[in-house]
């Protein structure tokens, strides 16, 4: 038998924290956002926006001191336009530094 919400005792406690970013609620902190924007059509070209093929790799190769180094890049192809992106880097790829070549 279900109650009358009405005549239930329930105390809501707010939340102090936010889950998501670990800081407190009324915090003025500046964060980092990014957004996306799409504008809807009737083309069936919108449907791959959201498509990309994406492929990690290395390469040796050798510096302005004539040493031998490696760099790692990220490869990103769209889809739909066939725009082409690469990030490199002197590290090997991690979570962390995948997620940073994204924002670009």
């Amino acid at each position: 038998m279900c109650k009358d919400p009405k005549t239930r005792n329930v105390k809501i406690i707010p939340a102090t924290i936010n889950p998501s970013t670990k800081m407190k609620m009324d915090s003025t902190a500046k964060r980092r956002v990014a957004g996306y924007g799409r504008v809807s059509t009737d083309r069936d070209e919108q449907f791959n926006s959201f498509e990309a093929q994406v492929d990690f790799g290395q390469f040796k190769m050798k510096d302005m001191y004539d040493r031998n180094i490696r760099v790692y890049f990220f490869c990103m192809v769209l889809s739909y336009s066939r725009m082409r992106f690469v990030y490199f880097s002197r590290e090997p790829f991690r979570t962390k530094t995948a997620v940073e070549a994204h924002k670009y």
